[in-house]
């Protein structure tokens, strides 16, 4: 057994302790994420992730002018900065956008044109100012509406 894993106590307790359908279960499992990956091929190659994106700001409102970065339209960028090590191993950086949890490797960002946050300390400011608490308690407020309005928090009595 590779690093007799299958050999130790560890495993030998494990085993003894698994029920009985619990093989079949994971090969069940298993072939089910399978079948889950093969539906999602496309979109497990960035090279067709990413254009699918990008190409959707500019289709949300026909009178709203943003999907380009081109004078007068809206523009929202975001700088990652490649050397994070949330991006690591960047040896495909493509892939690192589409699959890397990134927020923390955002070094800046532009927002309807402007600039927000402060370079070298983005995410603290960006959560310390009070526009964004400001932003977040109404979003916050709208969920809790939107919830309650689904019927999904239970009602007082």
């Amino acid at each position: 057994a590779l690093f007799a894993v299958r050999d130790s106590a560890q495993h030998a307790a494990f085993a003894a302790a698994a029920p009985s359908d619990a093989v079949p279960k994971a090969r069940a499992v298993n072939e089910r994420r399978a079948q889950l990956l093969e539906r999602s091929k496309d979109f497990n190659v960035p090279a067709t992730l990413l254009p699918s994106v990008l190409s959707i700001p500019g289709k949300l409102h026909p009178t709203v002018r943003a999907g380009a970065i081109e004078e007068g339209l809206l523009a929202n960028l975001l700088v990652i900065d490649a050397s994070h090590p949330a991006l690591w191993p960047n040896h495909d950086p493509l892939r690192s956008l589409c699959f890397s949890d990134i927020s923390a490797a955002a070094a800046g960002m532009l927002v309807a044109g402007k600039w927000v946050g402060e370079r070298g300390n983005f995410q603290r400011s960006i959560l310390q100012s009070k526009l964004y608490q400001a932003h977040r308690a109404e979003a916050d407020s709208r969920f809790q509406a939107l919830i309650k309005r689904a019927g999904l928090v239970p009602q007082a009595k």
